[in-house]
């Protein structure tokens, strides 16, 4: 819309004689913005959450609420909240602001600041005499799994398996796998830790190792022996470790703190 002005005698204004231009929208009613898109709730580490969304149309601010509770104000599209503890579940929404009011607020998003459980069932299968693949299921809330040999570090992986190679024919390795995701690692049992009773050869016959002392109390996991000939494989309890020959012949045994004797 262009618009003249004067002074009402007929002198232009400070325009410089020119029009006043306006942009006008026609039938518009001013509204509060709609609802955030896009949220979303991370773990960002054993003491952070991290909460996120798409900007709103109109909106000049949001509002971060954790379970009810207001807990944030403002403009950006992003909130970390160092408020927290681990163990805990907490739950976010999000509502954008302007002048007018507020937009509906966002389904509410919980998380819950926990390391993923020990992985159950790992397995190591000797398939050659300098290879052996160790395998175990998806542990829930995993991001990423560190498998250790050894009781030293050997291979990060986001998969459920490694394949460990180049190794000295007719070797034995113990092997342990932990769950790990932003907040921390399960649990594990060392390799070279007390063994439980429970211990089997693959064809069911008791193994030697079943005769030594339970694990310490308080063991994260109760490791049980994988004693079978060359070629064998076993299948522990959850954060266990399991000790594999590399070939060969004979039964294996269990990894004393020697890792040799």
């Amino acid at each position: 819309m262009n618009c003249a002005f004067n002074n009402g005698s007929g002198t232009w204004d400070n325009n410089g004689g020119a029009n006043w231009n306006f942009n006008v929208t026609a039938n518009s009613t001013p509204q509060a913005p709609p609802t955030p898109l896009g949220f979303n709730v991370t773990a960002g580490s054993a003491s952070q959450i991290n909460v996120s969304w798409m900007a709103s149309p109109n909106a000049t601010g949001y509002i971060v609420s954790r379970d009810g509770l207001a807990v944030a104000t403002n403009t950006a599209t992003s909130y970390a909240d160092s408020n927290v503890s681990s163990n805990f579940t907490y739950c976010y929404q999000v509502v954008a602001t302007n002048s007018i009011g507020n937009s509906a607020s966002t389904a509410a998003q919980c998380v819950t600041l926990q390391a993923p459980i020990a992985p159950a069932g790992l397995l190591a299968t000797a398939v050659s005499t300098n290879q052996i693949n160790v395998t175990w299921p998806a542990s829930a809330g995993a991001g990423g799994y560190v498998v250790d040999r050894d009781s030293s570090p050997l291979a990060a992986t986001a998969g459920t398996n490694f394949v460990d190679t180049g190794l000295a024919a007719d070797s034995q390795h113990c092997y342990t796998v932990t769950a790990t995701n932003n907040v921390g690692g399960s649990p594990a049992t060392a390799a070279d830790s007390q063994v439980g009773r429970s211990g089997r050869t693959l064809n069911n016959r008791p193994d030697p190792s079943s005769q030594l002392p339970r694990a310490r109390q308080g063991a994260a996991s109760p490791a049980r022996s994988l004693a079978p000939g060359a070629g064998g494989q076993g299948q522990v309890e959850p954060g266990a470790a399991v000790c594999h020959p590399s070939g060969g012949s004979g039964a294996s045994r269990v990894a004393d703190r020697s890792h040799g004797r």
